[in-house]
């Protein structure tokens, strides 16, 4: 299985023991490195986007998404039906070069990542809304749930 770099994290686990009608959950504490996947079926170039993401917004500390006024950009689901994507990406510069045709009057718009975390995810989350993080021209790359991303940012 290809893995991306190690990211350390503190988990509890639990030792679940049954007796009859008796069960029992002893937590076991102990520090465990959490190592992230390769995401299923991922296309190299995608793969790479989504790694550059990770990178960059943890170096930098920002994203950036699409928005006019109070309006952002979120887009249909090419995974589930009735969901929505929000396309983020690591720099400004790619942001700017999807505002163009329907999405011409948007501008890039600058989400720091304390406030993606402490705002942004509660909220999509709530609403299952996905994210897409460094789509192409196209609008072509993966689809994750919010809190896989913020599994990865870790």
């Amino acid at each position: 299985m290809d893995l991306w770099p190690l990211r350390g994290a503190v988990l509890v686990l639990f030792l679940i023991e049954s007796r009859g009608d008796l069960v029992q959950y002893r937590p076991i504490w102990g520090i465990f490195p959490v190592i992230s996947p390769k995401v299923n079926n991922m296309s190299d170039s995608h793969q790479q986007n989504y790694q550059r993401f990770l990178d960059e917004v943890t170096a930098n500390r920002v994203m950036w998404g699409l928005r006019f006024g109070d309006e952002w950009v979120v887009c249909d689901s090419s995974e589930f039906e009735d969901t929505e994507v929000m396309p983020v990406w690591s720099t400004e510069n790619e942001a700017k070069v999807q505002c163009v045709d329907e999405w011409a009057d948007y501008e890039p718009f600058e989400i720091t990542l304390p406030e993606f975390l402490e705002v942004w995810v509660e909220d999509m989350s709530e609403d299952g809304v996905r994210i897409g993080p460094n789509w192409d021209a196209e609008l072509d790359g993966i689809e994750l749930d919010v809190l896989e991303l913020v599994k990865a940012l870790a």
